[in-house]
């Protein structure tokens, strides 16, 4: 809720802060001259009431978000229109009731429906209230809801079932169908095992697998490939946010777990992306997205007033229910408070392994030790749409793969593969593969500049403040970053840099600034690794999740399930072992706005 989520601080630490870092003649200047205008200003301007504008703000453009569509009746229920838009209301829920898909997993009808029922019922006419209440209650006993349930979005299933079957929890349903081959697995929790083609507790099989599913997502397995994907994991988040919400959920201790998970499941999205993308190598990328530039955005876009996102599934449930981010997520999304030289890098024990360097104009990320990779560059051409795409992307990746990017060349649902045998360290990559081919999805935005050969010598290209240097041969090929007046003072800098530092030689790449990237097969794991300056450069268990700066800091820690957050001076700390979250400040940084020079004062008087 809003008020939860706003922080007042004590005056007396602002000063001390404020006292700390002022020269000795302004501070006794102001203090003479202005102690009744602070005491007065402070007041009226307090960080209590500057954090609970932000959110009410943040709040106004949940609503704008949702009034993209004529007939979006979750925008009517939200605004209170419902009265004067009711033909809306009517048209959606007779559409979902129609809808072919109602008894499959793979969409997200009966999930709206749920949210409609429980959060808008009141909203809603007597006709419409029993036709929707009376389909959603057969889906409790309904073997057959778990027909077309792959395991990506048996959440979905799961969720429903849940919230349905807790207000009878007597009643029984057959685990699965039998021929649903790729549907929800046999699990135990606590002891209690569920195997599929058996009948159970509509309820306890519900509550045990949501219980289950969260475990397995803390403990970075299960079809975390999915999760890393532009378009199915809003099934996730949008089951996550509905098992928090009070209207739906009767159990405190369900919707106190489910907070939490949903937390993590955002904050380990947010720190892999950089602005309106996710970073590094993605779950399942379909081709057809990189060609017309349809990436879709990302569902927690809302929360920093970005572009509105369009899903696969249905994308309203995290703006019209009861979750909100904490602060210190809020925090950590946001970008625009960095100096232009930020980074950080991401380790995380998901998809594999995920190495990531998120930069503020580009990000590259892979698998390490051989693994999947790609690079994102924010595109700085002028729109309109669709001569280009301002603030997109370019993706940029090599392999071995022909067709890549030629839809023709498939039959059915057609990937890009992605990048592959990456050997990185943060801004540059080793690709342990010959004879690559190179794959750039631009759709209509053009480079700045590009310049040279990749399979002759180094090709350099420029977008905006962001260079790559690009080299293929016979036996590997080598990408190198750059940031335009941070790495390097000119695009001509760093081509010359690259041109009289960077050596390219087999397994080996040297880097413009001498750092050796190298890649050596281990014969005792039958694996290729990656070594830095001679030194094993991903050593032992990777973290579940672990993110630094570029000034040291670790925004993210994991240890022992139990997680702590922090920026600008915030502190969050997850305890997976028990359940809990708290937020404290850690006393370096109390107002995180500048004290202002009240009016009409002037240094110097």
């Amino acid at each position: 809720m809003i008020s939860s989520c706003i922080r007042a601080n004590v005056p007396q630490t602002v000063w001390r802060h404020f006292w700390a870092h002022r020269g000795l003649f302004f501070a006794v200047v102001w203090v003479l001259q202005t102690f009744q205008y602070v005491s007065f200003a402070h007041a009226q301007q307090s960080i209590f009431d500057r954090e609970k504008q932000k959110w009410m703000d943040r709040d106004g453009k949940l609503l704008d978000f949702l009034d993209k569509s004529a007939w979006n009746y979750f925008a009517v229920f939200a605004k209170g229109e419902e009265e004067a838009r009711y033909d809306v209301i009517q048209k959606g829920i007779n559409d979902l009731l129609n809808d072919e898909s109602w008894h499959s997993g793979n969409y997200a009808g009966a999930l709206m429906g749920v949210q409609v029922y429980y959060c808008f019922g009141d909203k809603l006419r007597a006709t419409e209230k029993q036709k929707l209440g009376n389909s959603l209650q057969d889906l409790i006993t309904d073997q057959y809801y778990f027909g077309n349930t792959l395991a990506n979005t048996g959440i979905n299933t799961m969720t429903v079932r849940y919230v349905l079957s807790q207000h009878d929890p007597a009643k029984q349903v057959k685990y699965n169908v039998p021929d649903n081959l790729y549907g929800p697995p046999n699990f135990t929790y606590e002891g209690r095992t569920y195997t599929r083609g058996r009948t159970y507790s509509s309820y306890e099989l519900a509550r045990d697998y949501l219980y289950y599913w969260f475990e397995v997502l803390l403990e970075g397995g299960y079809l975390q490939g999915e999760l890393f994907s532009e378009h199915y994991g809003i099934h996730f988040v949008n089951s996550l946010v509905t098992l928090t919400d009070s209207r739906m959920v009767k159990d405190p201790e369900m919707r106190r777990r489910a907070k939490l998970v949903t937390d993590f499941f955002q904050l380990e999205h947010v720190v892999n992306t950089n602005d309106y993308h996710m970073a590094g190598p993605l779950g399942r990328s379909y081709m057809q997205l990189h060609l017309d530039g349809t990436r879709h955005l990302l569902y927690w876009d809302c929360y920093w007033g970005k572009m509105y996102p369009t899903h696969y599934g249905h994308p309203d449930g995290p703006y019209i229910l009861q979750y909100r981010i904490t602060p210190v997520m809020e925090d950590i999304g946001r970008y625009d408070d960095e100096p232009a030289d930020y980074w950080h890098l991401v380790k995380s024990s998901v998809q594999g392994e995920r190495n990531i360097f998120i930069a503020k104009d580009y990000t590259l990320g892979s698998n390490p030790n051989d693994g999947n990779w790609l690079l994102e560059i924010h595109s700085n051409d002028p729109g309109p749409f669709p001569q280009a795409r301002p603030g997109m992307l370019f993706r940029l990746w090599m392999n071995e793969y022909d067709d890549d990017l030629n839809p023709a060349a498939c039959t059915g649902e057609c990937y890009s593969q992605m990048g592959m045998h990456a050997h990185q360290y943060k801004n540059a990559l080793l690709v342990n593969v010959g004879n690559t081919r190179l794959y750039e999805a631009l759709y209509t935005n053009q480079w700045d500049r590009v310049e040279g050969d990749s399979r002759k010598s180094w090709r350099f290209s420029q977008e905006g403040k962001v260079a790559v240097a690009i080299r293929q041969t016979a036996a590997s090929s080598a990408l190198e970053v750059a940031r335009i007046g941070i790495d390097y003072g000119s695009f001509e800098e760093f081509k010359n840099a690259v041109l009289t530092r960077a050596k390219l030689d087999g397994p080996v790449f040297v880097t413009s600034k001498g750092d050796r990237i190298e890649a050596r097969y281990n014969t005792a794991s039958s694996r290729t690794e990656t070594y830095v300056n001679g030194q094993r450069y991903w050593q032992g268990s990777t973290p579940r999740l672990e993110v630094t700066t570029n000034r040291g800091e670790k925004v993210v820690e994991w240890k022992n399930r139990v997680m702590t957050v922090r920026k600008h001076g915030r502190v969050g700390i997850y305890d997976f072992n028990r359940w809990t979250y708290s937020e404290t400040d850690d006393g370096t940084i109390i107002d995180r706005d500048p004290p202002r020079v009240p009016a009409g004062f002037k240094i110097g008087q």
